[in-house]
Formats: C-alpha cells, structure tokens, sequence
C-alpha cells in the first residue's frame, strides 16, 4: 500500500491506497482543484460547506462520465454486432453467387450436349435417307419410315435448340442476377468498413473523455 502525503487547499493530508503514486497524486490534484474553485467564486463558504459542494460537484463528474462511457460502449456493441450482420450478409451472397454460376454451368453443358447430339443423329438420317433414296435395294417404304424418323428427330432438334436459346436468355438473366449480388457485396463491404472507421472514432471518443478527465484533475 502506497501513503503519500497531499495538499487540499493548503491543508496536508496523508492518503493511502493500492494504486500507484501517480494515481493517488491526480486523484488529490483533482479534489484541491475543486474546492480551490468553489472558494474563488464564493468566499464567503466554510471549508466544510465547500468540502460538501467538492464532494457534490466531483460525484456529479463521475457520474456524468459514467454515463458517456456507458453510452460509447454500448455504441461500439451496437456497431460489432453490426459488422457481424453484415459479414454474415457478405458471406451468404458470396454462396449465392458460387450457386448461381454452378447452376448457369451445368444448365448451358446439359443444354448444349442434348443439342449436340440431336444435331449428330439428324445429320445420319440425313446420310441415311440420301442413301436410301438412291439405292435401287431399298423398297420406298424404308425410304418413308427413314423419313419419318428424320421429321421426328427434326422436331427434336428444334427442341433443344428452343431449349438452348432459353437456356441463353436464362443465362443473361443469372448473369443480371449475379452483377447485382456483387454490386450488393461491395456495398455491404464499403458499409463494414464505415462502421469500422465508427467503432475507431468511438474509441478514440472514450479515450478522449477518458484523457479531458484526467487533465481537468490537474
């Protein structure tokens, strides 16, 4: 335990405490300062009503920055938690998107080796139809059947290739869509770091308060 020895308005005292020498010095410093003041502006006041006025004003300062610290803690909380939110909103955007080229990806390959293939058989009916047709073996009714078979495979090549143009335009869209998620992402990412610049100005805040109030206690 520390024991230094104080003035408060001329009178020593002997004060007493665990905290460094240096603390118990402001600490003394802050209250003679206080009571000096009060007996400058009234003269007329005891030492023992200026004592209680010293104890009232000092009370009053620590309560009035209780509040302020209470105040800015809760702030930088409410500003964590924030950035929490908005981490979580980034991340799930950032899925989103893989999910949406993924998906863009798999459609247009399905898409395009269906088309690919309908396109492949079409053209051996094609070479099959024009063999039969020369031929002088093959009866007209093979001829008819091949032909049927290329009408059919015909209107599945139209299938796909109306699938694959929808598939096109769908592809734009999840394009649109996913622009639009990044654009979202930079501005969640430019809002995080607001709220950083926020929760370093708010502690620079406290430790000013922190700061002013000590400096008034010398």
């Amino acid at each position: 335990m520390n024991v230094i020895t104080i003035k408060i308005n001329g009178i020593e005292y002997n004060l007493k405490g665990d905290e460094k020498e240096e603390y118990l010095r402001t600490v003394g410093n802050y209250v003679d300062k206080k009571i000096k003041n009060i007996l400058e502006n009234n003269e007329k006041l005891s030492t023992a009503d200026a004592a209680i006025l010293t104890a009232l004003n000092v009370a009053d300062d620590m309560f009035k920055t209780g509040i302020e610290n209470d105040e800015l803690v809760d702030k930088l909380e409410r500003m964590k938690n924030e950035e929490n939110n908005v981490r979580s909103q980034i991340e799930i955007l950032q899925k989103k998107i893989e999910e949406i080229k993924k998906e863009s990806e798999i459609q247009n390959k399905n898409v395009n080796e269906k088309l690919l293939k309908a396109e492949n058989e079409k053209q051996e009916l094609l070479a099959k139809v024009e063999e039969a047709s020369s031929s002088k073996t093959d009866s007209s009714e093979q001829v008819e059947e091949l032909m049927e078979q290329l009408s059919i495979m015909e209107t599945e090549v139209k299938k796909y290739r109306e699938l694959y143009n929808k598939s096109k335009d769908e592809n734009k869209e999840l394009k649109f869509n996913m622009h639009s998620l990044k654009y979202k992402i930079i501005d969640l990412e430019n809002k995080y770091f607001e709220n950083q610049i926020e929760v370093a100005k708010s502690k620079k805040q406290l430790v000013e308060v922190l700061k002013n109030e000590s400096k008034k206690s010398k």
